[in-house]
């Protein structure tokens, strides 16, 4: 069988990939993948296909000498991560294998692997190998219990701490329950998706992650005249090989399912036939920071700035109604031209601390918007109010009157920008020419309908 190596090329500074592939009758291309990582002792994660021996060796050898390769990871126990493994610990004397116990379990099985050659490592841990550090992970989804997936630590910058909680977050510390504790300045919190509990609570079938069991048609398990739809519905995956599977709890998902469930709603309700939901996932994008991304479409791999403005785009379709669009759009296109905003963020707390230590005023009486004014003018006295102690309403002695022949005293008026505090002492000022003719009137009436009194003798 012919080798599928492509051409070895730098995927990273010092990581060289070997990439292949095979044939799967009906299904497409299997990629195939190795990695070398160019240190002082030099490592290769996973070996490749049997029939890529030559070209895998040859590309090795260009690069490193195989007396300087110092470790060999093994990420799978199937033939298309180890189908080399063999012949290349009798080419690198000096190289150790690490994998897990289940790897070394299933090769022991067809052939004698030296112990002193090997070494055993677990999801979670983390090994030195020479002058590089590298971390070992349980993928999310794997088609053996002994998947490995490896990361270099000192490249990427990363730790990982497994089955692990946080349980103090201050001014910037995070201590973890196993007593770990580092500083960090950006916290990222995420959470799965869980259904409503309330779902449990309606007697409908749900399954054991707590959704609503729905057949294609939206309609939930057992009842026809009820619709789910989204994260709260367990929705067959039609075009899964898998007949189990339901559809992945997305927004994407989920706004594709609305449309078929109100579809759906108005048939059932005209007695017409439903249509059942399949959708057919096309691939899967995703940014990584301004102008770069990765993306998938139809098994095809894309990167960077290509990646980056079909994210953009797949997210600028999906934006309802055209004018939100061509809002959006301007909107990224002066971010592609300009710099990003500078936001002014003003400390407001010492205002609020100080707004929240004023003592609040008695129940039943209105807050004096001063304490410390005086009323003078002819005729009123200066008066500071005494604070209230009772709820009861206040009232106050009508002024005296004034004796004949003496003039009246001038009305009292505030001086501009000063607030009196005492409102019997208040005075709105003269009365308009309106009020003067109402009482002038009022007046009049009353001396009309006075009745005459007795002249003494």
């Amino acid at each position: 069988m012919l080798s599928n190596l492509r051409p070895a090329h730098d995927c990273a500074p010092g990581v060289l990939a070997l990439s292949s592939h095979l044939p799967i009758p009906g299904a497409g291309l299997l990629p195939v993948n190795s990695y070398l990582i160019t240190a002082t002792e030099s490592i290769l994660i996973d070996t490749g296909l049997a029939h890529d021996r030559g070209p895998l060796l040859d590309a090795v050898q260009g690069r490193i000498d195989l007396a300087d390769l110092g470790w060999i990871v093994v990420t799978h126990d199937d033939r298309d991560h180890a189908g080399n493994l063999r012949d290349l610990l009798i080419a690198a004397p000096n190289a150790t294998m690490v994998t897990n116990g289940l790897t070394l379990a299933r090769l022991g099985e067809e052939w004698d692997v030296p112990p002193h050659r090997t070494l055993r490592v677990n999801p979670g841990a983390r090994v030195r190998l020479g002058d590089r550090e590298l971390g070992f992970l349980r993928p999310p989804s794997f088609d053996s219990p002994a998947t490995l997936a490896v990361y270099d630590v000192a490249a990427r910058g990363i730790q990982v701490h497994l089955d692990t909680h946080v349980t103090s977050l201050t001014e910037g510390r995070v201590i973890l329950d196993s007593g770990h504790e580092f500083n960090s300045d950006t916290v990222i919190w995420t959470a799965g998706v869980d259904p409503h509990p309330l779902l449990a609570a309606t007697g409908l079938a749900i399954d054991a992650a707590g959704r609503l069991i729905t057949n294609p048609t939206l309609q939930v398990a057992g009842h026809p005249h009820v619709f789910a739809a989204g994260d709260a519905a367990a929705v067959p995956d039609l075009t899964s090989p898998d007949p189990g599977a339901t559809t992945a709890p997305t927004a994407q998902h989920a706004v594709r399912q609305a449309k078929v469930l109100a579809d759906n709603i108005l048939a059932h309700l005209a007695g017409t036939g439903l249509r059942d939901y399949a959708h057919t996932h096309t691939g899967a994008v995703a940014t990584l920071g301004r102008h770069r991304g990765v993306a998938d479409i139809y098994g095809h791999a894309l990167t960077g700035w290509p990646a980056w403005v079909l994210h953009r785009a797949y997210h600028l379709a999906a934006t309802p109604t055209w004018d939100r669009r061509a809002r959006v759009a301007a909107d990224w296109l002066l971010n592609a031209l300009f710099d990003r905003d500078i936001v002014t963020l003003t400390d407001h707390s010492r205002a609020l601390a100080g707004a929240l230590s004023q003592p609040p005023h008695p129940p039943g009486r209105a807050a004096p918007r001063h304490t410390d004014q005086t009323t003078t003018g002819p005729g009123a006295a200066a008066r500071t109010p005494a604070p209230s102690t009772s709820n009861a309403p206040v009232t106050t002695p009508p002024p005296a009157p004034t004796p004949k022949g003496q003039p009246r005293p001038a009305p009292v008026r505030n001086a501009p920008g000063v607030i009196t505090a005492d409102p019997d002492t208040r005075n709105p000022g003269p009365p308009s020419r309106r009020t003067r003719s109402r009482t002038g009137r009022r007046a009049r009436a009353r001396a009309r309908t006075r009745k005459p009194q007795a002249t003494p003798t």
